[in-house]
Parts: C-alpha cells; structure tokens; sequence
C-alpha cells in the first residue's frame, strides 16, 4: 500500500548491474522499523533466484497439469480435515456439505 510501484513488474523493480540484481523500491513514505525488517526479509528470500524474462504464468501444484481443479483442492483440503482430532457438529456439516 506504500509502494509508488504497485503496477511495476519485478524486472522494473530489480535492475542487473555488474554486481547483480539492484532492487530500486520507491515509497510514498519512509518505511517503519518493522517496514524495513520485512523488506530485508523479502530481499534475502530473493537472493539466488534465477530471473527469466518470460511472463508470469499461474501454476496450481496440486494437480500434474498445472491447472486449477475443484477435485485437487477438494482432496487437498480433505486430506487437511483427515488429520482434525475433534470437529464440532457444525464443522463436519459444513465439509459434508463441501
């Protein structure tokens, strides 16, 4: 929400030099302690990533295809609800339901 980028892509944000990525952020306003901890954060989860300049695709990993189905998330959430303990009546009416 502070971000003067929001419409930006990585590339636009993340520069090559010959040291490597520079990441150039531009804020509406200075960023709070806890702010900059997570930026830091962010930028040591993107260390060593490798960068293609093909589009962004969406890719479900539940499924070999890579598509999206009802069943994959279906059998994913069921196998979530499998490891529950104790439901109450109104939680296993509602995954009956599901």
């Amino acid at each position: 929400m502070i971000s003067d980028q929001k419409e930006a892509k990585v590339g636009d944000v993340g520069v090559m030099t010959e040291l490597g990525r520079d990441w150039r952020f531009f804020w509406c306003r200075n960023l709070f302690v806890w702010e900059e901890e997570l930026l830091l954060s962010l930028m040591e989860d993107l260390e060593g990533m490798i960068w293609s300049s093909n589009d962004d695709v969406w890719r479900w990993s539940l499924e070999d295809t890579r598509f999206f189905t009802v069943k994959s998330a279906y059998e994913k959430l069921e196998g979530l609800a499998v490891r529950e303990e104790v439901w109450d009546v109104e939680e296993e009416r509602v995954f009956h339901n599901l």
